[in-house]
């Protein structure tokens, strides 16, 4: 009858729900982290699912430990979706002053950051379709088989705007720091399927 597997999917992994640390290498970090240091954020509507990071691991060793859950698939995603209007909401109540910035112009500074700016957050995205967009069309499955496995046992933090705060302060630290970012890893367009809704 060989071995039960049980299947573990991610979504967008955030940053920490108490201290707002991000893995300062994702999309949605190099995305935000380049919004900040280009003072706008495009305006191309869009969804975002953010798990913070403590919730996914503590959902996951949750689940692994329950003898129920083995051979299950599981998505450990957030039930709620974030707009793109929420999080410019967030970084100007922070004190960033964020241009809204149309497809136009934003494409313009892709273009501005690809050429002659390697230094940027943004470099290692500027040339994919992933970086026109802050959002996507937001997680295409649910998480209510881990939900109710978990029976309340891992409670899913609310995205709230305190959260969302704590996210920028975090993230306008990160990009405020002296020590310059590694060189980018190459994107290919394999990848895109997956940052587009980050």
């Amino acid at each position: 009858s060989g071995l039960d597997v049980t299947i573990y999917r991610l979504g967008a992994v955030s940053g920490h729900s108490h201290t707002g640390r991000f893995n300062d290498k994702d999309a949605f970090s190099l995305k935000m982290m380049g919004c900040i240091a280009s003072d706008m954020i495009p305006t191309a509507k869009g969804m975002l699912n953010l798990s913070p990071v403590d919730y996914v691991a503590n959902s996951f060793v949750a689940l692994a430990s329950q003898p129920t859950s083995s051979g299950g698939i599981f998505h450990l995603t957030h039930s709620q979706q974030v707009t793109t209007e929420a999080i410019l909401q967030a970084a100007r109540a922070e004190g960033l002053q964020l241009r809204a910035a149309t497809e136009t112009v934003w494409r313009t500074e892709l273009k501005r950051i690809a050429s002659d700016q390697s230094d940027h957050p943004l470099y290692a995205l500027a040339s994919h379709p992933a970086a026109l967009r802050l959002g996507g069309k937001g997680a295409s499955f649910t998480n209510d088989l881990a939900r109710n496995a978990l029976d309340g046992a891992v409670p899913e933090p609310t995205i709230s705007q305190t959260l969302l705060r704590r996210y920028i302060r975090a993230l306008a630290d990160n990009s405020n720091s002296p020590n310059p970012l590694e060189p980018p890893m190459p994107v290919t367009t394999t990848d895109y399927d997956t940052w587009a809704w980050l």
